[in-house]
């Protein structure tokens, strides 16, 4: 059963698993499974993970109980499919054999692994041509005119890319590539950002330079004993510092919010009156102590959520203006205009810069 999408969002792919959550069993008519609630879940989950990095998909159910996501474009058709403890992916590119895995959804490193080649192939993000391949920025931590810290994806590996300009070379990047659990130590913010350069996996880190946009990038391989310290992040700098909290994880908490909220009114209107949390009172889609804790966690968020929102929009209002402007007329009494810069306001160092000097 596929949901009717008038206008292909993640928002209302979103929409559409809460939608498909409280099917009843034999809903087909012909014995098809309900959704089980650790399902509903792991889409939710899926869907909260991947809107900022692939286009909006079909979501539909499926008789045996699982929810299935599907993307076709030119030449290429992709299935990810997730159920209760496991999830199955299937690509058909044109010209290729394809690809296709399964695996258990505790297993991070083997669904990344999938994912990886999923994002290949259907990523929506921008790409760039780092003189080693096409690079897709998969997310970005930083910006400012542009990308200036994220992750980039090849259909082979994950990298850093940091944008490490100089005078000689207004144009240059430093791409290292970083593993699953290297990735993870960077956004728990447990490994400084230096440290992925200095400490590189496979002792290399890629240079990409150009001397004009219009050129190509050359490349070299640089040892990480190349580096030196105009090339690192500031010593104290984590990823974890420097990123804010992306709109998936808002939506989701706000999708959280009103499913919680939704359970609330149903028991209430089964048993008027009622104050308590009972998981009996509830449908079975949505009674388990997950949701009690997700209930908990989203109102107490949610407050959190606003003022993040409110602060967002104020910091990006006074970003342009600084960007727009040269600075203040009357701070000093001499009538001297005071710099943002001399102020220390830089749009940069309103997204947090990850290089000491830029």
């Amino acid at each position: 059963m596929a949901c009717n999408i008038e206008e292909r969002t993640w928002d209302e792919a979103t929409a559409c698993i809460e939608e498909l959550a409280v099917l009843r069993a034999n809903w087909d008519g012909e014995g098809a499974n309900a959704l089980a609630r650790e399902t509903v879940a792991n889409a939710l989950a899926f869907a909260c993970l991947m809107q900022d990095v692939l286009p909006p998909p079909t979501v539909h159910a499926n008789p045996n109980g699982t929810v299935s996501f599907e993307w076709e474009r030119p030449g290429v058709t992709a299935y990810w499919e997730v159920g209760r403890t496991t999830w199955g992916m299937f690509l058909t590119v044109a010209g290729t054999a394809g690809h296709q895995a399964v695996g258990k959804t505790a297993d991070l490193h083997e669904r990344a692994e999938a994912l990886r080649h999923l994002a290949a192939a259907i990523g929506d993000g921008p790409t760039m041509d780092l003189g080693f391949g096409p690079v897709t920025v998969a997310t970005v931590y930083e910006a400012y005119d542009g990308p200036k810290l994220f992750r980039g994806e090849t259909p082979t590996a994950s990298y850093l890319v940091f944008w490490a300009a100089t005078d000689a070379y207004p144009d240059r990047w430093l791409s290292v590539r970083v593993s699953d659990e290297r990735l993870e130590a960077l956004t728990r913010g447990t490994m400084r950002l230096r440290s992925a350069l200095q400490t590189a996996e496979d002792g290399v880190v890629q240079e990409s330079t150009r001397p004009e946009a219009t050129a190509v990038y050359t490349v070299r391989a640089l040892a990480v004993g190349d580096l030196v310290e105009d090339d690192l992040p500031a010593a104290d700098a984590r990823l974890t510092e420097r990123s804010r909290l992306s709109n998936a994880a808002l939506n989701h908490l706000e999708v959280l919010h009103a499913m919680a909220e939704r359970q609330r009114a149903e028991q209430a209107a089964t048993l008027p009156g009622t104050t308590e949390w009972r998981d009996d009172l509830v449908p079975a889609a949505y009674s388990s102590e997950e949701a009690r804790y997700w209930k908990a966690a989203a109102d107490a968020a949610m407050p959190l959520v606003a003022e993040l929102r409110q602060l967002r929009a104020f910091t990006a209002q006074v970003a342009a203006l600084i960007r727009e402007s040269d600075g203040v007329v009357g701070y000093h009494l001499n009538g001297a205009v005071a710099t943002w810069d001399e102020l220390g306001l830089v749009p940069a160092a309103l997204g947090g810069a990850a290089h000491a000097d830029s």
